[in-house]
């Protein structure tokens, strides 16, 4: 799965290291929270197993489980990255956090600058399902720790729109090798994205165990 663990070589070293369903989705009513089936972490658990990670960097702080094998890979103030790595090294699976105020002008021109995409998340959802190279579709709504989420999959053909950016933070970036899924949200006043990333051919059997990592997800005050 070499395209996974190019974005996430990326990552790790650049830092070290349709639409009518968008009314419906703004509101809580009929969105499902994500499952929250990630092992629980005890006061016994090691760093073999699940553990409790809480942000000490990120803008809008929160805590998570991360289950075994699970590992930090990126932490910043708009951007936190989690992978559980393949038995060939590299990721198997990952999760972005971001705060996504503006996007690229155009995601194939990234000299053409910035963009204020709106403030809300309906906004942003609206903007990715326009910009055609993406190939978004938007998923049924869900809940990320009680805040109504809207869900966009993609299926970014890569062509004729190579090295794209949706957005000027590191989890915009695209790859044709591999499947996104992002949950748009607000929290504390700000617009957040998570992702969930894997290849095109493991995303299927890795989805859960990722939507369980988010699922964890506990945003502090």
């Amino acid at each position: 799965m070499p395209a996974v663990r190019r974005h996430v070589t990326y990552r790790l070293f650049a830092t070290l290291a349709s639409v009518a369903l968008l009314a419906v989705a703004c509101q809580a009513t009929g969105a499902t929270a994500i499952p929250t089936s990630a092992p629980t972490a005890t006061a016994s658990a090691t760093p073999s197993g699940p553990t409790d990670f809480a942000t000490t960097t990120f803008s809008v702080p929160f805590s998570l489980v991360l289950p075994t094998g699970w590992k930090v890979s990126d932490e910043k103030p708009d951007m936190f990255t989690a992978y559980l790595s393949a038995a060939a090294g590299g990721p198997q699976v990952g999760i972005d956090i971001q705060l996504v105020p503006v996007v690229h002008t155009d995601p194939c021109n990234l000299q053409s600058g910035t963009v204020d995409s709106g403030s809300s998340a309906a906004d942003l959802v609206a903007w990715m399902l326009a910009f055609k190279p993406l190939a978004g579709t938007a998923g049924a709504p869900v809940t990320i720790d009680g805040s109504p989420t809207l869900v966009v999959d993609e299926q970014f053909a890569g062509t004729p729109c190579e090295n794209a950016e949706l957005w000027p933070t590191a989890g915009g970036w695209l790859d044709a090798g591999e499947r996104k899924r992002y949950f748009v949200f607000e929290m504390g006043g700000k617009r957040l994205v998570a992702t969930i990333f894997s290849s095109d051919a493991g995303f299927a059997a890795n989805v859960d165990a990722a939507r369980a990592v988010l699922g964890a997800l506990d945003f502090r005050g």
